[in-house]
């Protein structure tokens, strides 16, 4: 699959790709249970504090309450070309079809039409 997938891409130019990640953040970011570390050393996490938005929490958090999880969560779909992000979406909670085409179609008003 991986050699198909060279062969279907090698027929575009690099300015004509453009490329989609989703990432997310929640309240519970910052807690990792898990992590990546070199064989041998102890994973390690860094922490910021950053001023923003201030919320009232009644519950610890827990990743196996997603109802309060969903409180805190922004999702981000950036937009990546060689010329660098092309366009950004940020919404509250997850990613829907509904939110999802909503984004493919404002994407569409920052691209260029497709030359055949």
């Amino acid at each position: 699959k991986r050699e198909e997938y060279f062969v279907s891409i090698g027929k575009y130019q690099p300015g004509q790709l453009v490329f989609v990640d989703e990432s997310a953040v929640d309240r519970c970011t910052p807690a990792r249970r898990y992590g990546w570390a070199r064989s041998g050393q102890q994973a390690r996490m860094h922490g910021h504090f950053v001023h923003g938005a201030r919320y009232v929490i009644s519950t610890k958090c827990s990743r196996g309450n997603s109802a309060d999880l969903h409180l805190f969560r922004h999702s981000l779909l950036p937009t990546l070309s060689l010329d660098g992000i092309l366009y950004t979406q940020i919404v509250e909670g997850s990613f829907t079809g509904e939110s999802f085409l909503n984004f493919v179609l404002n994407l569409l008003e920052h691209m260029q039409p497709f030359l055949a």
